[in-house]
């Protein structure tokens, strides 16, 4: 578990450069931009890893989310799978018909080494263009919680 919130940490503090680079020039890209937990290990503040994505980035017209799930290898063969919530589902869900609001998975592979670190662009799971690109697997489900009363 520790290894997983390091490799997830990682991926994300690449994924902040990277956004940084890509779309700074164009758009505000701050520390506001990174609304989940890891984040407040670098700024401080508060975070929340309840709202379906890592980082928001405004652009005036256009509301972009962007959550990362990150890998320590730089072995991507021909498939390769992430797992997202059921937070993550419904923003991606929120945002399926790509008009003002867009979700992107980050892909980040090497994260514990970021100068080998690549990142990938996926699309969002839910629009049309994503629903052709994954497959789900089928015997995956969705864990459920429940209280039990005495």
């Amino acid at each position: 578990n520790e290894e997983r919130e390091l490799i997830g940490f990682f991926g994300e503090t690449i994924a902040f450069k990277w956004l940084k680079e890509k779309y700074g020039e164009r758009r505000v890209i701050d520390e506001t931009c990174w609304k989940s937990l890891y984040r407040t290990h670098v700024y401080g503040g508060v975070g929340s890893d309840a709202l379906g994505y890592d980082f928001e980035i405004g652009t005036g017209k256009h509301q972009w989310f962007f959550e990362v799930k990150a890998t320590a290898s730089d072995d991507v063969g021909d498939r390769q799978m992430v797992e997202v919530g059921s937070s993550e589902i419904a923003k991606a869900e929120s945002c399926r018909a790509e008009g003002r609001t867009h979700y992107r998975i980050l892909f980040v592979t090497n994260a514990l080494q970021p100068e080998r670190a690549r990142i990938f662009v996926l699309h969002n799971p839910r629009s049309r263009q994503g629903l052709a690109f994954y497959t789900e697997q089928e015997t995956a489900g969705v864990r459920l919680h429940f209280p039990v009363s005495g």
